[in-house]
């Protein structure tokens, strides 16, 4: 189109105000609206078209939305389900790196649902059954539990024939029976195992299928915990900070296991029991003894 424009045909403003849906406007006038706007959003929320702002920035906690001046106009607060992730959270049946962690306290109950699926590349034994268990969603994952009290939910109708039990391997090889209960049929309502952990629990367990192979993984029980009925090596390990207080008072220990001290030298014990090597060598000692040594002969009383 060649010509000009004038009248209400032709609009020169920055900001559009007329909004008219006739006129047209000028070269200028965009340009400027553009510049000015640049940057501006327009944010949704509950269902209302906030108007344009400058900018959005997060406080930490919340959305503010400000004016061309900069002025606060519209806070935009988080739910609790957004995760800040400078904020502790307590993350609940969350899959952090295929692992599934746990807390419980011992008044408290920790509940996780079971199900069985068909066994993926995921799992960590490939051997054994063609299924496997799904804890919360994930399959067969490596639990990491602290003292408390843990229900293994096995309602779900695929758990049919499928009891979840503990092992102190994952081979089945000595069923671990401490502090686990069971309830119902795998596979109905109301069916669970649960196990309570303390510190008896051993630091490793193995959660499987009582009648088929290789459908779960482990447990790892953190915090401090009684070994009992366990064998230590001596040496692989190192046992440390042992003090008068952690050694029984029946204990025995020979002589020849404790530290070498200065040679020949007679021990000797104090007030309180407490033995030390005194400056007595063993030739003196045979010779206080009634023996002789060294061509000393023994002294004898003489009465006159």
């Amino acid at each position: 189109m060649n010509g000009s424009l004038s009248g209400t045909a032709f609009l020169d403003e920055d900001n559009f105000s007329s909004n008219s849906a006739t006129a047209v406007a000028s070269q200028q006038s965009i340009k400027a609206y553009v510049d000015n706007n640049a940057g501006k959003h327009t944010v949704q929320n509950a269902g209302s078209n906030l108007t344009a702002r400058t900018g959005l920035n997060f406080d930490g906690t919340k959305i503010v939305a400000t004016d061309d001046s900069g002025n606060d106009q519209t806070d935009i607060t988080l739910g609790s389900s957004v995760v800040i992730t400078t904020d502790t959270q307590t993350l609940t049946n969350k899959t952090v790196f295929g692992k599934l962690s746990g807390t419980s306290d011992q008044g408290t109950m920790k509940t996780i649902t079971v199900t069985v699926a068909s066994k993926t590349s995921a799992h960590p034994n490939s051997g054994g059954s063609s299924s496997a268990y799904f804890l919360d969603g994930i399959e067969a994952p490596f639990l990491n539990l602290t003292q408390g009290t843990y229900r293994f939910d096995q309602a779900d109708s695929s758990n049919g024939s499928h009891p979840l039990r503990f092992y102190l391997d994952d081979a089945k090889g000595t069923a671990f029976t401490t502090g686990v209960t069971t309830n119902g049929t795998p596979g109905s309502a109301g069916a669970y195992t649960q196990i309570v952990v303390d510190d008896t629990t051993p630091f490793t367990l193995s959660y499987q299928c009582s009648s088929h192979g290789y459908m779960g993984s482990y447990v790892h029980v953190g915090g401090t915990s009684t070994i009992l009925g366990q064998t230590i090596d001596s040496d692989s390990n190192t046992i440390t900070n042992i003090v008068n207080a952690d050694i029984k008072s029946n204990a025995q220990i020979e002589l020849s296991k404790l530290e070498t001290t200065t040679a020949s030298r007679a021990l000797v014990s104090s007030g309180t029991g407490a033995i030390s090597v005194s400056d007595v060598t063993s030739t003196e000692l045979s010779i206080l003894d009634g023996g002789t040594s060294v061509g000393t002969q023994r002294l004898q009383m003489v009465m006159v």
